[in-house]
């Protein structure tokens, strides 16, 4: 203990401004572009405000600790002062900390020794005030505040360490997302993330690999890439997305079915939460089922104004025929979809949304058209499974239920009968991203091939856009009707299933579409670009059993896994099959699914 007594006790030992990080982090939930949960999702993510603070305050030492360094003293002054003085000169560009100006103006004109206790303690109160603004998403690429924060991690490393140690080292054993290693980073601290799941590292790879310089070289050669993805698939998928003359497909809108059970009735019923598809004022619409006798089925019309038959077939997961009024019960239904594999392949399609040359969009009945294309989506299903060597369509196994007391994760889609991950898909969606996934491989191959230096992170930006579309595109998005687009499958932790569900045009130039997908990881790309970062280190590691040797490290950060509230394995292999068929060379994912055996969480079910 005498050994550790020598250093002073560390910013984060002492105080932290709680209240305004908090309101940082909960600012951040609405960011979007540029934020790192843009380029991929990832579970329980950690807020970039507080990842910051924390970083901050655990580096520092407290300036009125008498084990403080004075040299840490004055650096610090001198860089909050430089600081003040900064803002003074260009205040329009630092609105971001326009409310603090006076108060840093103030500390400096104080001029208070700082051998005094009370200087110390006015230092600290700056440096706290300095976090406290510095958290916030404003305040994450402004070099004046960038610069600020790395002056005073190098002068408390080397004011700690001797003049030879410029950098902090910092680990996060379980990366995740990587909000902490792109912290580190920020703060001016040599970024070491690790992770016993690959995707995490192949996330991080793209953090921390190539610097600020060289990723902004790699913005072209990206958006040129997406383009060729694109101009492949649009030319293989258009037979699949056949439409009437003048216009282009937007959405379509599904339903599984159900046979019903009344007496002497047997009617196939399509399972809808509502009869409504809009909400967006005059371009409201809902949809009419008519009892067609003739075809012992269901016709199915669209209308500007609401059916009379009621808000919907499903209610608390019975379902209600609306030519017999009988009920099937949840458990009869769940016992149908789960015969035919949870009913993605054979749902029905009920509404399409088009936009015409005037960009008007409008809701219509599915005709002989959109029946062509479904087909044809099989046919060039089939056909591209005749030439790909990986199964097109993902048969990797979904982890079963687990008997958990929170019962979380995966077992609302087992329960319904879906067993693989192909399972969760429409033909057509499968279609689509076997095709994504496809092209990039190719395009990736031709860039290797081109000699492209880039290749290997261009295959992992590419493979991320693909990962985007699958959470938009599969039978467990369900409708928006407020605007008109799908939610994604990740609305919460978790693979929850619905009845009906919507799907978007891969290139409708609307939400959750392949432009859309690059772009929000183009945006990424310019936030790390104007961040001004170095370059990291990124481990594919166990965290009980990590390669880096004792007292290699400065400081190990890190916010490990939840007990049992989140199977980030088990939830990520929904993107791991995906990535598979898209990954090649280096990047290559040759295992069926995620490593689970060696995951730290509380799981009954291994």
């Amino acid at each position: 203990m005498s050994d550790l007594q020598k250093y002073p006790k560390r910013l984060i030992e002492v105080d932290l401004p709680i209240r305004r990080i908090s309101e940082h982090s909960r600012r951040e939930k609405s960011i979007r572009h540029g934020h790192i949960s843009t380029l991929h999702i990832w579970w329980a993510r950690r807020p970039l405000a507080a990842c910051r603070a924390v970083l901050c305050a655990a580096l520092w030492p407290d300036p009125a600790d008498d084990l403080c360094p004075e040299d840490f003293r004055v650096a610090a002054y001198d860089a909050l002062a430089s600081l003040s003085s900064g803002i003074e000169r260009d205040r329009p560009a630092f609105e971001v900390a326009g409310r603090h100006v006076g108060v840093w103006r103030e500390f400096q004109q104080a001029r208070v020794p700082r051998k005094t206790e009370e200087g110390r303690l006015r230092l600290r109160e700056a440096l706290l005030l300095f976090i406290s603004e510095f958290s916030s998403w404003n305040a994450a690429t402004v070099p004046l505040l960038l610069d600020t924060a790395r002056a005073i991690t190098r002068s408390a490393q080397t004011s700690l360490h001797g003049a030879g140690a410029h950098q902090p080292s910092v680990l996060d054993p379980f990366a995740g997302g990587g909000s902490i290693p792109l912290e580190a980073l920020r703060v001016g601290a040599n970024a070491i993330a690790s992770d016993i799941n690959p995707i995490p590292v192949l996330l991080n790879r793209v953090v921390l690999e190539f610097g600020s310089e060289r990723i902004g070289a790699l913005r072209d050669a990206f958006a040129n890439a997406a383009r060729q993805v694109e101009v492949r698939t649009r030319k293989l998928l258009g037979p699949a997305f056949e439409t009437r003359a003048g216009t282009t497909p937007v959405a379509y809108l599904w339903a599984r079915t159900v046979q019903c059970e009344g007496p002497a009735c047997g009617l196939e019923i399509p399972m809808l939460r509502t009869l409504r598809l809009s909400k967006q004022g005059k371009g409201s619409a809902w949809l009419r089922l008519t009892h067609d006798s003739a075809k012992g089925a269901f016709a199915i019309t669209v209308e500007q104004r609401e059916a009379s038959t009621g808000s919907g077939t499903v209610k608390s997961g019975s379902v209600i025929c609306p030519s017999c009024g009988y009920t099937t019960k949840g458990e009869a239904a769940r016992a149908q979809l789960a015969a035919r594999n949870g009913g993605s392949a054979d749902a029905r399609l009920v509404a399409v949304l088009e936009r015409d040359s005037s960009g008007v969009k409008r809701f219509r009945a599915p005709d002989k058209t959109d029946l062509r294309a479904q087909q044809a989506a099989v046919t060039l299903l089939n056909d591209l499974r005749a030439s790909d060597s990986l199964s097109t369509v993902p048969d990797e196994l979904i982890a079963t239920e687990r008997p958990s007391p929170n019962a979380r994760g995966l077992s609302a889609v087992t329960r319904a009968g879906m067993r693989t991950f192909g399972d969760l898909y429409t033909p057509r969606q499968s279609l689509v991203l076997a095709t994504l996934a496809k092209a990039v491989r190719e395009v990736t191959e031709e860039h290797r091939a081109n000699g492209v230096t880039d290749a290997d992170i261009l295959n992992v930006l590419l493979a991320a856009a693909v990962s985007k579309r699958a959470d938009f595109g599969s039978s467990l998005c369900s409708w928006r009707l407020g605007a008109s687009c799908v939610r994604g499958t990740f609305a919460r932790q978790a693979l929850a299933n619905t009845w009906d569900f919507g799907e978007m045009y891969p290139f409708a130039g609307s939400a959750g579409d392949w432009n859309e997908a690059c772009s929000f990881i183009d945006k990424f790309l310019v936030h790390l670009v104007d961040s001004k970062l170095a370059t990291g280190s990124v481990i594919s590691a166990s965290a009980t059993n990590h390669p880096l040797p004792d007292d290699s490290i400065g400081a190990l950060i890190t916010d490990p896994p939840y007990y049992d509230s989140v199977p980030y394995a088990d939830l990520s292999d929904y993107f791991y099959v995906w990535l598979r068929r898209a990954l090649t060379g280096r990047n290559a994912l040759p295992s069926p699914g995620s490593p689970k055996d060696g995951e730290i969480i509380w799981n009954p079910t291994r």
